[in-house]
């Protein structure tokens, strides 16, 4: 009988992992604490539920890869790191395979080890005792560390700290945990009976998994702001705990900039105002030329458009709506025209001011799809397949002609098109019809 979920392991697990990878130095502190607090047997209760089911979770390869193509061997061997960073050497009960303890430190690194190496490099700091501490009951030497961590970062040396190989038969003792029912089969696996692998992660609320995904786009959001020279927004991945998951999650638009101000600051009169890119987590699952090209346009977007460039397009916008409404009113007291006497010249202003603005719309649109693939990052037939198949309403055909000039995003075939002459590829060349 495999156990329920545990919450707040898995909140501890993401605690954990969030501190490794923004703050290194934080996360060499918290398992500094940690080795003093055990070796003076002072090791708090949630950290001994921790260790307990992390040991579990390390002995029936039970917890979900962190990222949808990590294979669970990998996620082992991380697990196997984490387990050493905060609670010591030895490898945890039941490890059919444990690191040999004198790889650490030599031909095995971890988070907490290269973090400690940058850290004695500095030359206005030096380590507390509770690294010391550390050091001591983890058996390594700082010296070590930090020699190796110097040849590491030279030219003659390659990095180390790869994960081993996957062992034989490592794969016919995960089917055998499945079948004694000590852990799920997960998505990708041979034996694995479920939904699709998108589908059962959508209801899997892994936070985890969304979280490091959501890291990964990050990575692609940074790259794209550097070559366009803006500011990089904030990743918001539609996680379980964002209010945007189940409006915007599985309707709507894959992605779309919002901007936000920040809080706490009601005393100033200006108040900086912060971007962030919100991404659908389905975008997570998709190949990286479509997460790339959603991804791209939307920076497009932020890149286009000083914030003064922006009022003035609202201005405009707004203007040219107030001036249609001014002058609509003086035609109807001019000819001293009744309501419905007005209808056929008042609607037919508003469908063509209608049509006017998402003229406008299609031109930023083309644009910044052309923006998008000269850095590199175009959107693809696959992407447009997908976000056709997905995000956009189905029009009938013998209707399609009246929506047309409506429309704020071009045809596919248009953009594809744009896309196709900025950036000649066969990749990238538009579909026949």
């Amino acid at each position: 009988m495999v156990p329920p979920p545990d919450e707040d392991y898995r909140r501890r697990i993401q605690f954990v992992q969030r501190l490794s990878v923004r703050d290194p130095d934080e996360y060499l502190l918290f398992c500094s604490q940690v080795a003093r607090a055990a070796e003076t047997d002072e090791l708090p209760e949630h950290m001994r539920e921790l260790r307990d089911d992390l040991a579990q979770c390390i002995r029936n390869s039970s917890h979900r890869p962190l990222t949808l193509d990590t294979p669970q061997w990998t996620n082992d061997e991380w697990m196997r790191d984490l387990w050493f960073d905060i609670f010591g050497p030895e490898p945890a009960p039941g490890d059919p395979y444990p690191v040999p303890g004198d790889a650490w430190g030599f031909t095995r690194r971890t988070t907490a080890m290269r973090a400690l190496a940058s850290h004695g490099m500095r030359p206005d700091c030096d380590i507390d005792e509770q690294t010391t501490t550390w050091c001591r009951t983890h058996r390594l030497d700082r010296d070590h560390l930090t020699a190796a961590h110097e040849t590491a970062a030279g030219v003659a040396a390659p990095e180390v700290g790869d994960y081993r190989p996957e062992p034989p038969g490592y794969r016919d003792r995960l089917s055998r945990r499945v079948e004694e029912g000590a852990r799920h089969a997960m998505p990708g696996e041979e034996w694995y009976t479920g939904e699709s692998d998108l589908s059962t992660l959508l209801e899997a609320d892994d936070h985890d998994v969304w979280w490091t995904e959501a890291k990964r786009l990050q990575t692609i959001v940074d790259e794209a702001a550097t070559i366009l020279k803006v500011d990089s927004p904030e990743v918001l991945h539609l996680c379980p705990d964002e209010p945007l998951d189940r409006k915007d999650a599985k309707c709507g638009s894959p992605a779309m900039l919002r901007m936000t101000r920040a809080k706490k600051r009601r005393h100033r009169r200006h108040v900086p105002r912060r971007f962030q890119l919100v991404l659908a987590r389905q975008v997570a699952a998709q190949p990286d030329s479509v997460a790339r090209g959603i991804i791209g346009h939307e920076m497009a977007h932020a890149a286009r458009f000083h914030p003064r460039d922006r009022i003035r397009r609202r201005a405009l916008v707004g203007g040219t709506y107030v001036a249609t409404v001014v002058i609509l009113t003086v035609i109807q007291e001019l000819f001293s025209l009744t309501f419905p006497q007005s209808i056929p010249i008042v609607i037919p202003s508003m469908v063509a001011l209608v049509a006017w603005h998402s003229w406008r719309r299609r031109r930023e649109e083309l644009a910044c799809d052309v923006l998008a693939a000269s850095i590199g990052m175009p959107i693809t037939t696959e992407a447009a397949a997908w976000i056709a198949d997905n995000y956009t309403g189905h029009v009938p055909t013998g209707l399609r002609w009246l929506v047309a000039p409506l429309r704020e995003h071009p045809p596919w075939q248009t953009r594809l098109e744009a896309i196709r002459q900025a950036t000649p590829s066969p990749e990238h060349e538009a579909p026949r019809v």
